[in-house]
């Protein structure tokens, strides 16, 4: 199943996020509810993401802004974290 542009497009833009690399490095998984993905969303469009890496779990929330014909990620706001034992 395909999902919305704006979150495959924001997804792609995590992996290359400065602030995904200085806080866990790179994901290969991540997990959202789909239920709560917006088949037409507004401008700015936002979702929230779980992002494990090696030693943390961030819980995000990404905003979109949508120029032209893509969508950019302006915003990444962690909204929790978990150390992993």
């Amino acid at each position: 199943m395909q999902e919305p542009a704006y979150f495959e497009q924001g997804i792609e833009q995590l992996h290359k996020s400065k602030y995904i690399k200085e806080h866990i490095g790179d994901f290969s998984s991540y997990t959202y509810y789909s239920s709560k993905l917006l088949k037409e969303p507004g401008n700015p469009a936002s979702f929230q993401v779980e992002i494990p890496g090696d030693s943390i779990i961030l819980f995000l929330t990404c905003t979109m802004s949508k120029t032209e014909n893509k969508w950019q990620l302006v915003g990444i706001q962690q909204d929790s974290i978990v150390i992993k034992q």
